[in-house]
C-alpha cells in the first residue's frame, strides 16, 4: 500500500471537511473512520449547488461537485438506504448515547471540558489507512486518477481498519449489496 494520499477530488475534500466538523463537534481528538461515514452520510445536506454555495463555493465549485455527490448518494438511494436516517443513528452510536457494538475504536475519552477543542483535527491511525486504501483503489484503476466520494466508500465498507461494515450490518443494511453497487459504481465512471 502506498504512504501519502494524493490527488482527492473538491467533494472528497467537502466529505472530510464534514467528518471534521463531525468529530468537532463530539469533542473528540482525532477524526476516526466512523466520523468519514458520517461525513459521506452529510453530504445529502448539499446536494444542489445552491446549498454548496451557502458554505461558501463558488456556483462554478458548487456545479462541478454536485454530480459527485449525486453519485454518491444515488448508491444508497438504489438501496433505499436514508443517508439522514443513517447518519442519525451513527451519531448516537459514537457519541456514546447507544452501544458500538463491540467496536474496538469505541467512543473516544472526551477531553476535559475546561480545554478548547484544537484548531485542525487530524485523522487517527485508522482513518489514515482508510484514506491509503481509498487512494490504492484510485491508482490500482488509473495512477493519475483522483480519489472521489465513492474510492472513500468502498475503502470505509473493505478495509480492515473500519468498523462502518459492521454498523450497516446491525441496521439490516446487505453489506455485499451496497459493495457490489459501489463497486459497480466505480465501474461505470
Amino acid at each position: 500500500m502506498g504512504s501519502t494520499v494524493t490527488n482527492l477530488s473538491p467533494a472528497l475534500l467537502l466529505a472530510w471537511d464534514l467528518a471534521a466538523t463531525e468529530a468537532a463537534t463530539a469533542n473528540r481528538s482525532f477524526i476516526d473512520p466512523e466520523h468519514l461515514m458520517l461525513g459521506l452520510l452529510r453530504l445529502a445536506d448539499y446536494e444542489t449547488p445552491e446549498t454548496l454555495t451557502e458554505i461558501g463555493y463558488q456556483i462554478e465549485e458548487a456545479r462541478a461537485i454536485v454530480p459527485e455527490i449525486t453519485r454518491l448518494l444515488h448508491i444508497f438511494t438504489t438501496l433505499k438506504l436514508d443517508p439522514v436516517l443513517l447518519r442519525r443513528d451513527l451519531r448516537e452510536r459514537k457519541t456514546g448515547k447507544l452501544p458500538l457494538l463491540n467496536w474496538n475504536t469505541g467512543p473516544l475519552p472526551r477531553r476535559g471540558s475546561d480545554r478548547e477543542p484544537p484548531k485542525v483535527l487530524h485523522r487517527s491511525t485508522e482513518s489514515r489507512l482508510v484514506f491509503t486504501f481509498a487512494d490504492d483503489l484510485t491508482r490500482r484503476a488509473d495512477p493519475q486518477g483522483t480519489t472521489t466520494l465513492v474510492h472513500l466508500l468502498l475503502a470505509l465498507l473493505r478495509s480492515p481498519h473500519s468498523h462502518v461494515g459492521a454498523w450497516l450490518r446491525a441496521q439490516h443494511v446487505d453489506v455485499e449489496a451496497l459493495l457490489a453497487t459501489t463497486q459497480d459504481s466505480l465501474a461505470t465512471s
